[in-house]
C-alpha cells in the first residue's frame, strides 16, 4: 500500500514531468538529434575543425569565423527545439548573466569574445551529453 506521501510524490512528479522542467515542449519526437541523427556527426567534426582551424593564421581567422557561426547555429538549433532539463536552463541563465557582466565592465571587443567562447562552451556542455555518441562509423 503506497503512502499518501508517495502518492503526492507521483502526481506532482508526472505533472511536472520530473526530468524535463518545461511541460510544454516534453516531447521526444521535437528531440532534434534523434529526428535528424545525421547532426551528431556533423557537430562533433564541426567541433573538431574549429580547434584546427582556430589555429590557421594564414587565414585571418576567416575559416575559424565561418565553422563557428555554422557550429553555433547547429548548437543553438538542438538546444532551442530539444526538450530543455532545468539544469540547462539555469546554465543559460547563468550564460546571459556572465555575458551582460562582460558587456558592463569591459570593451566591446572583450565582449564580443567573450559572448562568443562562452555560448559555444555552454551550448555544447548542453548538447554534447545528449549525443552519446560513438566515432566508429565517424572515421
Amino acid at each position: 500500500m503506497r503512502s499518501h506521501f508517495a502518492a503526492w510524490q507521483s502526481s506532482v512528479c508526472h505533472s511536472m514531468m520530473c526530468e524535463y522542467r518545461l511541460p510544454w515542449i516534453h516531447n521526444q519526437d521535437r528531440d532534434l538529434l534523434t529526428l535528424w541523427p545525421i547532426l551528431k556527426p556533423v557537430l562533433v567534426w564541426l567541433a573538431v575543425f574549429q580547434m584546427f582551424a582556430a589555429g590557421l593564421a594564414s587565414t585571418d581567422g576567416n575559416i575559424q569565423i565561418a565553422v563557428e557561426v555554422v557550429l553555433f547555429l547547429g548548437l543553438g538549433l538542438v538546444v532551442l527545439v530539444s526538450p530543455m532539463r532545468g539544469w540547462e536552463l539555469g546554465l543559460l541563465l547563468c550564460l546571459v548573466v556572465v555575458t551582460l557582466g562582460s558587456f558592463s565592465g569591459e570593451g566591446l571587443g572583450v565582449f564580443a569574445v567573450n559572448a562568443k567562447q562562452n555560448t559555444l562552451g555552454v551550448l555544447s556542455v548542453i548538447v554534447f551529453p545528449r549525443m552519446k555518441f560513438q566515432m566508429r562509423g565517424a572515421w
